[in-house]
This record gives structure tokens, sequence and C-alpha cells, in this order.
């Protein structure tokens, strides 16, 4: 009868699968979740010291990345980084006004943070904003990292905490993290890590490609988008 009942789901469009114990459906609903989730991308970043790049690099390199993702019809999420969220809803907002076929709602979504009320505690700011951040990444299935640093009151570049905490919330909701070395800071810590134990869903020959730019270039940057584009198109269900 069984067989009787998965032809007739079939006939439905239904696929039925089989499991050994009820255990198992939970971990295979969040799979599910996490794989619809794969045409949202979201891009954690932020800028005060720009290393190996100038700023005119590091802004076309953002623009492009977010620019190629739109066109390529994936949804971009954005947290509004000092000097990444400008570009990457510039090089949105390009793609979406470039096509006939792309919508705001469908390719952009955008979670600017909420400032610090003046009357709150360090610890209430940091709570709500850690909660923040948990929403941000929940609509998320692919997280990618770039840059990430700051610079404290005395004028000391530092390492993007806010970015490493992104990488923390990400890693615990078994998001896809993608960390671009080349760009340094936190991104380079993070792909230092993943170097050291490659998740299975990156490609260890176009992961390695993020490790550096030789020169930072018109070529070189359009080279490393494709590679970035690459990585996430092999997550994406739809390209499957």
């Amino acid at each position: 009868m069984q067989k009787y009942k998965v032809a007739d789901l079939n006939g439905y469009g239904i696929k039925t699968v089989f499991v050994d114990s009820y255990d198992e459906i939970p971990s295979i609903l969040q799979d599910i979740k996490l794989k619809s989730l794969c045409n949202n991308v979201f891009i954690s970043g932020s800028i005060e010291d720009y290393k190996d790049f100038d700023k005119s690099s590091a802004d076309k390199l953002i623009f492009k990345l977010a620019y190629s993702l739109v066109e390529k019809n994936f949804k971009v999420i954005s947290g509004f980084g000092l000097g990444v969220g400008d570009n990457v809803i510039n090089g949105a907002l390009q793609a979406i006004d470039d096509s006939d076929h792309r919508s705001l709602d469908d390719n952009l979504s955008l979670f600017p943070f909420p400032m610090a009320d003046t009357n709150e505690r360090t610890d209430e700011i940091r709570a709500r904003w850690a909660k923040y951040r948990n929403k941000i990444i929940s609509e998320s299935g692919i997280c990618l990292f770039l840059f990430g640093n700051k610079k404290t009151v005395d004028g000391k570049t530092v390492l993007a905490d806010g970015m490493m905490e992104e990488f923390e919330i990400a890693k615990s909701m078994n998001k896809f993290i993608i960390p671009v070395g080349f760009t340094k800071s936190v991104a380079q810590k993070l792909w230092d890590k993943f170097n050291h134990e490659l998740p299975n869903y990156l490609n260890p020959k176009d992961f390695q490609k993020l490790e550096k730019i030789t020169e930072i270039s018109e070529k070189s940057i359009n080279e490393s988008v494709q590679t970035i584009l690459k990585l996430i198109e092999q997550l994406n269900p739809q390209n499957s």
C-alpha cells in the first residue's frame, strides 16, 4: 500500500522522503529552511582602514559584487556597515534600475542599525544590537564577510567586534559563510580559520583564490567578484 500511496502523491507533484525515525524530521526541515534562504545573501563588513586597498578600489569591489548578485537575481541584505553598506546599496539599486525584471522588494533588504539611546547603558545597547543582528542573519542563507575594522575613540584601528559577533551568530544558525580573506581585518582572520578546516560546502580551488590579490586592478576586482559569485551559486538549489 505504501508503494501506491507514494505513486499517488507523486501524481500531485509531491515527492516522498523516507526516514528511519521521527527524530530525523527536525534536521531535515532545518536543512530545507536553510536551502530555501540561499537566494538571500547577507553582506557583513565595515571599513575605517582600507589596508592594501585604496578607497576607490574597495568601493568598486563592493559595488560590483552587489550589482552582480542582483543581476543574478539574488536578494542582497545589508546592515549598512560603515564604508560597505552605501556601496552595497548603490550597486544593488543600479542593477535593479538597469533591468526591467528586478524589483526593490525582491532584490534588496536594508537593516540600518538603530541609533543608541543616550539614556541606555552599554550592556542594554549591546543586547539590543545583538537581537537586531540575529534578526538580520536569520533572513539570509549565505553570509559574506568583507574587511572588518573600525577605529576606537583614540583613533586606533582594531578588528570590528560587531562583525565577529555576526560571524558567531551565522555559525550558530548554520548559515553558509564565505569570508573574503584578501580584504584583510576580520575577513582575513575568518579566511585563515576556514582554510585550516575547510567546510565541505566550499570548493577548495575557488576558496583559495580569496586569500589574496597580488595586484589590485580593474581586472583583479572583476575576477574576484566572479570567484565569489561562483562559490555562492554553488550553494543555490536553483543551480543544483
